[in-house]
């Protein structure tokens, strides 16, 4: 018999009064869209759940969208769409509202807010897991966490997995369970007509999906491969400041030589009280290898330069991952860039270490390097996700708690990448999420990229989906 989740694996239902949220004050389009889906919930601009809905996590974002819908149905997002297509206005898609550029909050819009769909259901081999499009990723770790079971996931608690995953999905099991991509095994998707498409096997859509995500419709529904993971070793080395580039040159000496898939790798640069820091985020999540296996390449890490602090224990990935977002769920003004590389080099190294000792006092600033060297750089034909190859994806955030700021992390963060640019050793930006709305996605996609484009024309031909990650266009 199947496992379904409950809270509180679930997100909370937002209470709803008509009278009070669904006030349309004599605008035409919502007033159609409430008599075309009457038991909707649907929050306008005077509703006093409004704000609570639009917020985001960067709160430099401050569109406001026309109304925001909650559907409690995939038949109600079919609704949605179709109703929304003979209104004149746009329509935007929220899961997590993780998304530093706003994407799922969109000025004047008729938002979906997919975060009362996250329905989790368990097959009974323990194999694979149904969710629904709003799940958020801690959620899902929860509700797999109690099974002794885990997916790929990112360290961000908050962040809606169906779109992280569909765009991509880095993380720090991609090496050992493959990309967020690599885990759907087959979706539905309301397309732009309103119809629900089940893509499954070798559909293009489904190869598109895995990809390009939101660019095709609303992603209903996922199914998703699911691993056992009762127990995993994780935690931080800190070494020195001023062996950071000699121990990045160790480690990716280590990265050439070959590591198993299963020893999954992150390094960290950021400034606090203590001065400048760079830690090696370390997870062996195979918990039957824990052990001598796991302790010989934990070894190997402290060994290459002199290790302060160690915080490697065994723990569960759902305790780690809340040790982590707890410091990236609250809303703050955050500047956001990216840019990859194929491998840590001494020109790269400089450009970083120059970043990290001209962080501006006006802005908390960090980078995350998330490293793919196993399972996650491994060619999938199966998906549309463009960059796979050993690489290593900067991550690079300036949080200003005064806006009037953001200037000067908008500066620090640009300068960043553009000296990556300059050394020659960049691969450009590789993943759609992190790249910023006004910017051309099609070097994330390459060579998919006409492909992706035919897909879009077939079912999206009037660009309905355009407010989205990595944007594909129609012609």
């Amino acid at each position: 018999m199947s496992s379904f989740a409950a809270a509180p694996y679930r997100h909370v239902m937002m209470p709803f009064d008509p009278a009070k949220d669904a006030q349309t004050h004599g605008n035409s389009a919502l007033t159609k869209l409430t008599d075309a889906i009457p038991n909707l919930k649907i929050y306008t601009r005077s509703s006093p759940h409004y704000e609570t809905l639009r917020g985001v996590y960067n709160k430099l974002i401050t569109a406001q969208p026309l109304a925001i819908c909650r559907p409690t149905s995939v038949d109600q997002v079919q609704a949605i769409v179709k109703a929304v297509s003979g209104l004149d206005v746009p329509l935007g898609v929220r899961g997590g509202g993780h998304d530093v550029f706003g994407r799922g909050c969109v000025a004047d819009s008729v938002t979906i807010d997919m975060r009362e769909l996250d329905t989790q259901e368990l097959t009974q081999d323990k194999k694979t897991v149904r969710v629904g499009g709003g799940i958020i990723s801690k959620n899902l770790v929860g509700f797999l966490g109690s099974h002794n079971l885990c997916t790929s996931n990112g360290f961000a608690g908050e962040a809606g997995w169906t779109s992280w995953a569909s765009w991509g999905g880095y993380g720090p099991l991609g090496d050992y369970v493959g990309l967020g991509v690599d885990n759907i095994i087959d979706a539905k998707i309301v397309t732009a007509s309103g119809d629900l498409v089940h893509a499954t096997g070798d559909s293009e859509l489904l190869w598109a999906v895995r990809g390009g995500g939101g660019n095709f419709g609303v992603i209903a529904e996922t199914n998703v491969r699911v691993y056992p993971m009762s127990t995993i070793e994780a935690g931080f080395i800190v070494y020195p400041w001023s062996e950071t580039a000699d121990v990045l040159l160790r480690l990716q000496a280590l990265l050439d030589f070959g590591v198993p898939d299963k020893l999954c790798l992150q390094a960290g640069f950021s400034k606090g009280e203590w001065g400048l820091g760079m830690a090696v985020t370390y997870i062996w999540p195979e918990a039957e290898s824990i052990g001598p296996e796991s302790e010989k390449w934990l070894q190997k890490l402290k060994n290459l330069g002199t290790c302060i602090v160690n915080t490697v224990q065994e723990t569960t990935f759902e305790a780690f991952q809340r040790s982590i977002s707890s410091a990236i769920s609250n809303p703050v003004n955050v500047t956001s860039r990216h840019i990859s590389i194929s491998k840590f080099t001494n020109d790269t190294l400089r450009q970083l270490i120059d970043a990290c000792e001209s962080m501006p006092v006006e802005a908390d600033c960090s980078i995350t390097c998330t490293i793919l060297h196993g399972k996650a750089a491994q060619p999938n034909a199966l998906s549309a996700f463009g960059t796979r190859r050993p690489h290593i994806m900067f991550h690079i955030n300036a949080v200003t708690e005064d806006a009037v700021h953001e200037h000067v992390a908008i500066s620090w963060a640009d300068h960043l990448v553009d000296g990556i640019e300059a050394t020659g050793d960049s691969i450009g930006s590789t993943y759609v999420s992190f790249i910023e709305s006004e910017k051309d996605p099609k070097g994330c996609y390459g060579e998919n990229w006409d492909r992706l484009k035919a897909v879009k024309k077939e079912v999206d031909p009037d660009d309905v989906f355009r407010f989205v990650h990595g944007r594909i266009p129609v012609d």
